[in-house]
């Protein structure tokens, strides 16, 4: 009894030793969280993507992210979905299509002028007037909101004309806007005076220079939500970004599947890598090239080029082939039944019928695209579409697919993540669709079907509507979705290691929350 004794009372200190070890690193946890120093200041790779306003960034990632920064909106998207922001909670009411918003007392715009609902209830009106880079509140040109009502300077109702799934998140990741600077703007496009860059979000701009490329964020003193990490956030003019980072001029940058090894194994440095949202994808000018209103000449293309020798010899394996039907294989709405095109030159002569065709592929002058477009060339080739490579700078390539400007374009683009309805904003000839926008197709039965599971209030029926959706797209190849890289970043971990992603997207510099210190839940 007496040895039993003695064992147990061993056996109950070991336990509390480990119980209070277990508390005294909970406890340092708690203290290193909440002790977590803000960084002076946190250095990316410039490059100009326009002011960061919702009127003047560019649609591409690095300009619309700056916004978001600077800009709050009512709620905010983490690793896991949507999230409370200027709203601190809602409700929805499915029958009478509305939302009730409550958002936090105390928020102020960089000018340290109140924002209340007023300015939630004249953004929408000012956006429905003046739709911005980011239009997030139109269908074809029309409203989504049928009326506001202001129920108090916090709480805010916003009906709509009518029933989505995705209300929600188009209404609630507008960016709000000063209704006391704005309303004096008839022209927000030209408008660059005095408060044109003033937003309510973390950080508050106090340089941009469009020739540099360059900006500077300040953390805004008093910002509503989480601290700011950084005193400041800067992107400066780089010409060689694995040299500046590790010479401490900058705090992360992305890297070539080439050089990850070199970071991987450096106790210095942190690495990210994340499934891409983008897809390099191949354009044709249906109007100018008119054998590609053929779709067996669209088919023979995506039989013709080996997109996984594209993914090895340009990725090393760090991507994935993109869906022919569009939609991520992840995304719960993906159809995996459809039509596939498995590379064979031997199919993809026998739908070009001897047929031959000449054009100019347009890319633009960074080297990896170059390369990829010679390498699409060779495949196309050999069926008998002989093509001319003529690339020009990002930006001109861009204005150009936009304008209709190309015969064949090599493109990449994202705002792949999240709800499936992006699929309608890409291949609906009803959308205006920008830089994404399919010259000279248009489908009838593919309208029809992406308008209505818009509008679908049964999950089950919406989701039939979006499984026919990527059986046309895949049976018509309205363009070629080619593959997605992976997204490598690496960063300095004396320099600032706290990166997230969202669950839609992931870039961790072009996540908010990336440059905030969260609390623990």
């Amino acid at each position: 009894i007496l040895e039993y004794r003695k064992k147990e009372k061993n056996r109950m200190k070991k336990i509390f030793k480990i119980l209070i070890m277990s508390f005294f690193l909970v406890f340092l946890q708690v203290v290193s969280y909440s002790q977590e120093k803000v960084v002076p200041v946190i250095r990316m790779k410039g490059e100009d993507y326009g002011a960061p306003n919702p009127f003047k960034n560019s649609m591409r990632g690095p300009g619309k992210y700056k916004t978001d920064i600077v800009y709050d909106s009512l709620i905010e998207k983490d690793e896991k979905g949507f999230i409370p922001w200027l709203a601190k909670k809602w409700t929805i009411d499915s029958k009478k299509n509305s939302i009730l918003f409550e958002i936090h007392p105390n928020v102020k715009w960089h000018d340290n002028k109140a924002l209340t609902t007023e300015d939630i209830k004249f953004s929408i009106e000012y956006y429905d007037k003046f739709p911005p880079v980011v239009d997030r509140i139109h269908d074809n040109g029309e409203s989504i909101v049928k009326s506001v009502e202001i129920l108090s300077p916090n709480k805010i109702r916003i009906i709509f004309k009518k029933y989505s799934a995705l209300n929600l998140e188009r209404i609630g990741t507008m960016r709000i806007i000063p209704k006391h600077i704005w309303e004096k703007v008839d022209n927000p496009l030209a408008y660059t005076g005095e408060g044109y860059l003033v937003g309510s979000g973390p950080y508050k701009v106090v340089e941009y220079n469009s020739d540099k490329g360059s900006y500077a964020f300040e953390a805004f003193n008093h910002f509503w939500g989480w601290k700011p990490a950084a005193e400041r956030l800067e992107w400066i003019p780089v010409s060689d970004p694995v040299l500046a980072l590790e010479r401490g001029e900058v705090s992360i940058i992305d890297i070539s599947p080439n050089v990850v090894d070199r970071y991987k194994n450096n106790p210095k440095y942190g690495v990210m890598i994340g499934h891409s949202f983008h897809s390099y994808r191949l354009l044709w000018n249906q109007e100018k090239v008119k054998e590609t209103q053929d779709k067996d000449i669209r088919k023979a293309m995506a039989y013709a080029i080996n997109r996984n020798i594209l993914v090895d010899k340009l990725e090393r394996g760090y991507g994935t082939l993109s869906n022919v039907e569009y939609v991520i294989s992840d995304n719960p709405m993906h159809n995996p039944n459809v039509t596939s095109y498995p590379h064979s030159i031997e199919k993809a002569k026998k739908l070009m019928k001897g047929k031959v065709i000449h054009g100019t592929l347009l890319v633009s002058n960074k080297a990896k695209e170059i390369k990829l477009a010679e390498l699409i060339k060779l495949d196309l080739e050999k069926i008998g579409i002989h093509l001319k490579v003529k690339s020009v700078d990002g930006k001109s390539r861009d204005n150009d697919v936009k304008k209709g400007n190309y015969e064949f374009a090599l493109l990449k683009y994202g705002d792949m993540g999240g709800d499936a309805d992006y699929v309608r904003r890409v291949y609906a000839s009803t959308e205006n669709n920008g830089i994404q926008s399919i010259q000279g197709y248009k489908n009838t039965e593919l309208d029809k079907v992406l308008k209505e599971q818009l509008y679908e209030r049964n999950q089950k029926r919406r989701k039939e509507l979006l499984y026919k959706a990527q059986e046309i797209i895949a049976e018509e190849v309205p363009m070629l979705p080619l593959y997605a890289e992976n997204f490598i970043y690496a960063y300095r971990k004396d320099a600032y290691s706290n990166y997230t992603t969202r669950f839609d997207h992931s870039v961790p510099i072009h996540t908010k929350l990336s440059f905030l210190l969260r609390e623990k839940k």
